[in-house]
């Protein structure tokens, strides 16, 4: 059975279950400077992990990033839209990855692996 998605909240908290709900709870909440991840518990410390993250940057907008494994499959990417950001985590959520597709993702990978 896979792993249960939760969010984990800016503050260390853990919110369950990681319902679309909850999730756009969680984002419109979000103060500048703070994120959440949504993640697979249990896969903290583990070398190959997925997540989603989103930031609510200080000037505005939303830094969105994603992994897909390993270090070097980091991607990240930004908007203004609240709703795009609740949709993406939503669909992480779920294991629907479409809203990938939405976005112009750049690789950031090396920042982890010094490649």
């Amino acid at each position: 059975m896979d792993a249960e998605v939760v969010i984990r909240e800016f503050n260390g908290a853990t919110v369950r279950p990681a319902s679309e709900l909850n999730i756009r709870i969680t984002v419109v909440g979000l103060r500048p400077g703070e994120h959440v991840v949504l993640e697979h518990d249990g896969e903290q410390g583990r070398v190959d992990v997925h997540y989603v993250q989103a930031r609510l940057r200080l000037e505005g907008g939303y830094q969105l990033e994603y992994r897909a494994g390993s270090a070097a499959e980091h991607f990240q990417t930004s908007t203004d839209s609240r709703d795009d950001v609740v949709a993406a985590l939503a669909g992480w959520a779920k294991g629907d990855f479409s809203w990938r597709g939405k976005f112009e993702w750049k690789s950031i990978g090396e920042w982890f692996t010094g490649q």
